[in-house]
Formats: C-alpha cells, sequence, structure tokens
C-alpha cells in the first residue's frame, strides 16, 4: 500500500492497541477482521472464479508485508526509496492475481467516492474479481466496487445493496469521502453517511467537514429511536449549528450501549447494538431501502448463541465420527448407560464382557 501516508490510520490502529496491550491479540483482531469481512480465507477452486484467492497466495501477501518491514527496521531497506524500488518491481514476474488485501483494508487515490451516484445506465462493467465477505457468492450484475486490472485498486461503483460490496446513493458532486467495502457491507452509502450491518449491530459512518478535528466540536444526541449529529457554534461562522445528520431510526436500538469516534476531518463513526436481531432495510425513515434479498445472512459460529454453538459443534462431531465409522454422539450416550447397566445386580450379562451387538436397542 504504498500510496498511503504514514500514520493516516495510527488513531484506529493505536486504539486497538491500547486495547488488546499485546501484539498477538493486536494480529488476531486485524485476521479476524479479514476473516469476517473479506475473501482473504476464500480459496478460488476454478481460474474464473470472482471470489477468493488462489493457494498459497494469501500467505504471499502477509509474508511479503512482514518482510518488507522487516528490511526497513534493519536498515536494508530505505522507505525514501520505495516508489523506486515498486516502480523496478513492476518488470518481474509475479502471481497474476488481484490485490484483494489492499483493496479490502484500504482504499487507495482512485476509490476517493468524489461523486456517490447511482451508477447509470449501462455504465461499465467488470469480470474481475471484486472482494467479498466470507461464504458468500457474487451476485450477477450486481453494481459494487471493481477491480482496476491495470493497477489492482478498487474502483468504488455504486447502486443498490450487494452482498458484501459497496452500495449507494445519489451524493452531491462536491463531497469527497473514502469509502472501502466494510463501510458498506450489507448497507449502503448515502449523502452524507455509509452503513453497514451484521445480524446484530450497526456500524454508521456520518462525514464531516476537513474543519472537524475535535469531538468538542460535535453536538451528538442518541436516543433508541432518535440519532442527531451537528457542529457546535454559531450558523454565522458558516459550520455552527449545521445538522449532518437527523432523522427517526428505522428499528431501535440499545443506545445506552451505542459508542462513537471522530475520525478528524473525515467522519463521526458510530456503532449501534440493535434492540432486535434483524436486517435493516436502512437506518433512517424516509431513506431508499435496500434489497435484502441481496443481503449476505452467513452467520458465523462465533455469532451464535451458546445452544446453538452447542447444536452445530454436536453436528460436525457426529458427521466426523460417521465419516470415521465411529459411533454418533447420541449412540456414545446410548452405549454409555448400557456399560453401567451391564454388570449391574440382576443383569443376565453380569460378569460377561461388554458386548453391545448382543441387545436389540429399537430406534424411537
Amino acid at each position: 500500500m504504498e500510496n498511503t501516508p504514514s500514520g493516516r490510520y495510527d488513531g484506529n490502529l493505536g486504539d486497538i492497541m491500547q486495547n488488546e496491550r499485546q501484539i498477538d491479540r493486536f494480529l488476531d483482531v486485524v485476521f479476524e477482521f479479514l476473516y469476517r469481512r473479506s475473501d482473504f480465507y476464500r480459496l478460488m477452486k476454478h481460474e474464473n472464479d470472482s471470489m477468493g484467492l488462489p493457494p498459497g497466495v494469501a500467505r504471499k501477501h502477509v509474508m511479503q508485508a512482514f518482510m518488507k518491514y522487516e528490511r526497513i527496521a534493519q536498515g536494508t531497506e530505505n522507505p525514501a526509496c520505495r516508489p523506486k524500488e515498486k516502480k523496478q518491481a513492476t518488470s518481474e514476474p509475479s502471481v497474476d492475481v488481484p490485490a484483494v488485501v489492499e483493496s479490502i483494508v484500504e482504499v487507495t487515490a482512485t476509490t476517493e467516492v468524489t461523486d456517490l451516484p447511482g451508477s447509470p445506465s449501462g455504465g461499465p462493467s467488470s469480470s474481475s474479481a471484486s472482494p467479498s465477505p466470507v461464504g458468500t457468492s457474487p451476485s450477477a450484475g450486481a453494481s459494487g466496487p471493481r477491480l482496476n486490472p491495470d493497477t489492482g485498486e478498487v474502483i468504488a461503483d455504486t447502486g443498490c445493496c450487494t452482498k458484501g460490496k459497496t452500495s449507494a446513493a445519489p451524493d452531491k458532486p462536491a463531497q469527497r469521502h473514502k469509502l472501502n467495502v466494510a463501510d458498506t457491507y450489507n448497507g449502503a452509502s448515502r449523502d452524507n453517511y455509509a452503513w453497514s450491518q451484521t445480524l446484530k449491530d450497526v456500524d454508521l459512518k456520518v462525514f464531516v467537514p476537513p474543519t472537524v478535528t475535535k469531538a468538542k466540536q460535535l453536538s451528538v444526541d442518541i436516543k433508541n429511536d432518535f440519532i442527531k449529529i451537528a457542529l457546535k457554534g454559531s450558523p454565522s461562522d458558516g459550520q455552527g449549528g449545521k445538522i449532518l445528520v437527523e432523522g427517526k431510526l428505522k428499528e431501535n436500538i440499545k443506545g445506552e450501549e451505542t459508542i462513537w469516534s471522530l475520525d478528524p476531518g473525515n467522519c463521526v463513526q458510530l456503532n449501534f447494538e440493535k434492540r432486535r436481531e434483524m436486517w435493516w432495510k436502512g437506518v433512517l425513515e424516509g431513506e431508499p431501502e435496500i434489497d435484502q434479498k441481496s443481503i449476505d445472512n452467513t452467520q458465523y459460529v462465533h455469532e451464535m448463541d451458546d445452544d446453538s454453538q452447542a447444536d452445530y459443534q454436536r453436528v460436525m462431531y457426529d458427521m466426523e465420527r460417521k465419516r470415521q465409522g465411529q459411533p454418533s454422539s447420541k449412540e456414545e450416550e446410548t452405549q454409555n448407560i448400557l456399560r453401567k447397566a451391564w454388570n449391574a445386580e440382576g443383569s443376565p450379562f453380569q460378569g460377561s464382557e461388554f458386548d453391545p451387538s448382543k441387545i436389540n436397542i429399537s430406534a424411537s
């Protein structure tokens, strides 16, 4: 990610490091994000697959990034010379795959959303792979981020919600905000905000003017069914009192659980915990609704409740036992009961070796 100015994400990454405190836990957060919100760990089974990476390529990306900064740390590579080295590297043979990791984690210069209008009819289409979350499948003809085949960068297309892809609605031409795939995952981009969701929560990014660099410049009012974010100050200064977003939420949230932070000069980031686990069609009343049929409704095991996780683990255990020709968990439970009763007083099998085949157990 050569185009990334050093330190741009220090605030966000610093917060994660401060919370996790250990480097292994910090890295776990990063890779867990890639697992949940990208196809980084999905393997391409066929050459024309539009999701995933060829075997070994994800590992290669990780090792390249590690070795790059290891060389810098050891003084064998000068960061100031990196652009020149990158130019030279273009003539070297490399694996012909899209830079999926870069395109998901960061949106580079070509992905700055100058306009966020709906895609024009008959607009250009792309057959290149576009990043999607694990466990999803692309929708034919759906709008979303496209991959530039020459640069490997993501170009933010617009349109209605697609599975794990960027979606957008008409926006003001003068507005410029950086968005990546995760910002509109199962959600959409609107005039002054972008949102994404899982079954349990909603992430909202409300765009702010470049002059807003401190939280004290904002007035944030969040209730269970209402949100208002405005700039503090008097209207006479051209900015004070301006409402960035205001409206009734389509569904209720746990307002007391809501957390927010400011990405200086870019956006206010909010996380809503849903009152009910359900897929939202939009954030605010009156905004265009997304197509719920295009939502990636994959539920990961770690997101399930305890009972569902136990059921899932039991089913997977039984499938593995069946594959090995071994008894299932229920059959094991039955055999344990029989084993205890085998030598019980009055048992006709007392003193003999346990042999469940001697007993006919009717299926119930």
